[in-house]
């Protein structure tokens, strides 16, 4: 039995129709990468050889891998405003290498807002970011159990929506096992979290795994808000599988969407 290292983060916004200003999205998405503590030093060491490769004079741990303001086209932060627009795609290249060499699990949800929540029979459905954290730590636990794992998982802190996710679950679900109130048919994923150990968080300033899952969540979003699944599919060979069906998991999608995330 091992004790592996479980790193999250989401992508979209996670509530149902915010104000404009606040930047809203039709998809909500989590990701989480499943490594040991090898592969956790390698992707820790792997990212920072990577930021001293485009960043010769900088500290690398002064440099933080988000890959939104990486992809940002407009209004970039120091020190990305500094790096000619093609080598961010080089950049994100470097970091989809170290992925593949260090091969960590991946586990990921998709979640159609407005679609889920029309097609939810529950007066107050679950924000999407509580929905999409529940299914993903739910499929984390039976992937653990199969193999007689545990796990550590920790959290992005600057994600208060997946903090918040985590705090409305927990108690109950430990207690009473997962139940979704509204769904059209049985849960997909019944757990009691048996398999993973109390939550941590961290900024993701901290992490470089928080950062690499930050990269898996902002590529599932990209597929799934805007149709663009190349890098995504870049890392099909890495998805966590159950049987014949595979990560990321998908709930309401458009028509079509399946093609672009899974081909």
């Amino acid at each position: 039995m091992a004790v592996l290292n479980f790193f999250a983060d989401g992508s979209g916004h996670p509530d149902y129709c915010p104000p404009t200003e606040h930047g809203d999205t039709q998809h909500y998405c989590i990701a989480g990468i499943l490594v040991d503590n090898i592969q956790r030093e390698q992707l820790e060491s792997g990212c920072d050889a990577i930021i001293l490769q485009f960043f010769p004079l900088r500290e690398p741990r002064t440099v933080e891998l988000r890959a939104t303001e990486i992809s940002a086209r407009t209004n970039r932060h120091p020190p990305w405003d500094q790096l000619p627009g093609p080598q961010h795609a080089e950049l994100f290249s470097e970091v989809r290498n170290l992925i593949l060499r260090v091969r960590p699990v991946l586990f990921g949800q998709i979640v159609h807002k407005e679609n889920y929540r029309r097609s939810i029979r529950a007066s107050r459905p679950e924000r999407p970011a509580t929905n999409a954290f529940r299914f993903l730590m739910g499929r984390l636990d039976h992937h653990l159990a199969r193999q007689s794992d545990t796990s550590r998982v920790t959290l992005d802190e600057d994600s208060l929506a997946i903090q918040e996710a985590q705090q409305s679950l927990e108690t109950h679900v430990r207690a009473e096992g997962d139940k979704i109130i509204g769904a059209a048919r049985p849960a997909l994923s019944v757990s009691r979290f048996e398999r993973v150990h109390p939550f941590q968080h961290l900024s993701s300033d901290e992490s470089r795994c928080l950062q690499i899952a930050d990269y898996v969540s902002h590529q599932l979003w990209q597929a799934a808000e805007h149709g663009k699944g190349n890098r995504l599919r870049e890392l099909d060979a890495l998805w966590a599988r159950f049987g014949d069906k595979r990560e990321p998991w998908t709930a309401f999608l458009e028509p079509g969407m399946e093609t672009i995330i899974k081909g």
